[in-house]
């Protein structure tokens, strides 16, 4: 009898959580985690999060002259929200804004299909490894939350033509944003044009997935040629060549791997030997070869400083062909030194995060920091700030949550599960996005500079989305199929 009584009180107070559950959905509060969470990070980091690159675009938006080493739409956006908010903080904000949208709208369309889908991505979406980049001043920030807007939009497009048409208007332009400032978004960008396509063309159509494809790629292929214009076209922005750092840290794992030396005499210092070049060699980040080392003495190696006998197009040529050869040549020891660099970024068999917090304190204490110019911060409510900090530490060091290899399992097992239920409607979102995460984390195996957390800031969103909708999927799926919808 006392068994069954346990049992009773048990189901009455599994059935008051899920009421309550319930009472939360219906009443439109699934929202608030995610929005509190997000005022509780911009308290905390306002007027914005800067690193070295932050401050330079922040120059570039403020002199009017770009050059590609950072994306130039990114500095020119920042530029028109300086004229509009009058501090350096308007563009944080900016970021803050598609950040909120795109959460809530995505949010939104779940609690069409499931109030407790809602609840729970609006959770994840308030975890530490997606709060931690909100309010920081990066292209990887603008990058993720732009394509966040954008899936969100796209989820919610009104059915009358008017509103339609002005909604994929403003979808695509802040996919031309997303693609502006990090070119490499243009993969990621394929599976959400497709998916767009794929939501307009009637059911059972046999070329819809062909058709579907074929849009998406000529989307990204528009949206890169608008990028390259606008950039070197409409702002005149200069050439920089960024993949000269990138190419140079390849041909230093190859000569490292292979004892073969590769590296162009013009890109050798006068300090260069082989053995200072082990020295400085770390997969974790290519500028240590080119900064000075621990001891004080000069870097092995430098960026493009050609002789006077050779223009700078002929010597970026020159260190292009070097490259390309040296991977030809020695295609071993260049996917080692890859492989070696992924694991890194990905944190396989690491034991802590790297790169993964920008702080306040930290951020205050870079040269040439806007300071108090940047805009009003918030000051007081310290213990709130020191929890912040401590979640975020402890997320860093503590954890595996700002690793990089648990958010790609998440994306690769959401792929599957999302072909085990392809007859669900609902399947091919959640295809989308896990395509979209990971065609975004893929390019980095062969072009990953650095093993930071931020280059994959778009993908851990995307498997934070897509974890719920795959747990969803799997339990839910053969019990609420919807049609003949197969992917």
């Amino acid at each position: 009898m006392s068994d069954r009584r346990g049992m009773m009180c048990v189901g009455a107070q599994t059935s008051a959580g899920l009421g309550v559950l319930r009472s939360i959905c219906s009443e439109g509060l699934w929202w608030i985690p995610f929005f509190m969470a997000s005022a509780v990070t911009a308290l905390v980091c306002a007027p914005g999060l800067y690193c070295y690159d932050s401050i330079d675009q922040l120059r570039q938006a403020r002199e009017g002259v770009y050059q590609d080493w950072h994306p130039p739409m990114m500095a020119w956006f920042w530029r028109q929200c300086l004229h509009i908010w009058g501090a350096p903080s308007g563009l944080a904000w900016a970021h803050l804004v598609l950040f909120l949208l795109g959460g809530f709208l995505v949010c939104w369309r779940m609690k069409q299909w499931s109030p407790a889908l809602a609840v729970c991505t609006a959770w994840l979406l308030c975890m530490p490894e997606v709060q931690n980049f909100a309010f920081v001043i990066w292209k990887d920030t603008a990058m993720a939350v732009a394509m966040l807007a954008a899936i969100g939009i796209q989820l919610n497009l009104p059915k009358s033509r008017f509103a339609k048409g002005a909604g994929i208007a403003a979808y695509f332009l802040i996919l031309a944003y997303a693609v502006g400032v990090r070119v490499n978004a243009l993969p990621a960008v394929v599976p959400l044009a497709a998916h767009l396509m794929w939501s307009t063309l009637g059911v059972g159509k046999r070329w819809r997935l062909i058709a579907a494809i074929g849009f998406g790629l000529a989307c990204a292929s528009v949206l890169g040629l608008i990028n390259t214009f606008m950039c070197y076209g409409g702002l005149g922005a200069t050439r920089g060549a960024p993949q000269q750092t990138l190419q140079l840290f390849d041909l230093a794992g190859v000569a490292l791997r292979s004892g073969v030396d590769v590296i162009p005499e013009e890109c050798k210092t006068d300090a260069y030997t082989p053995e200072r070049l082990a020295a400085a060699y770390d997969v974790s980040c290519c500028m240590k070869l080119l900064l000075p080392m621990a001891d004080g003495s000069p870097a092995p190696l430098r960026s493009v400083s050609w002789s006077a006998n050779m223009s700078w197009d002929e010597g970026v040529e020159r260190l292009g062909s070097a490259w390309r050869e040296a991977i030809t040549g020695q295609p071993l020891a260049y996917l080692q030194h890859r492989v070696a660099v992924c694991s890194s970024l990905l944190r396989l068999g690491e034991d802590c995060a790297y790169y993964a917090v920008v702080t306040p304190e930290d951020s205050a204490r870079l040269t040439g920091h806007p300071g108090l110019g940047a805009g009003a911060s918030v000051e007081g409510c310290e213990w709130v700030k020191w929890a912040w900090l401590s979640l975020m530490s402890w997320a860093a060091g503590q954890s595996i949550l700002m690793f990089g290899y648990p958010w790609i399992i998440v994306l690769v097992v959401s792929i599957g599960i999302a072909f085990w239920r392809r007859r669900h409607a609902h399947a091919s979102v959640l295809m989308t996005l896990a395509f979209s995460g990971l065609l975004y984390a893929l390019p980095y195996g062969i072009a990953a500079p650095a093993a930071d957390f931020r280059y994959l800031y778009w993908s851990v969103i995307a498997a934070h989305l897509a974890l719920p909708l795959a747990v969803w999927l799997a339990i839910k799926g053969s019990m609420e199929i919807e049609g003949r919808d197969s992917v």
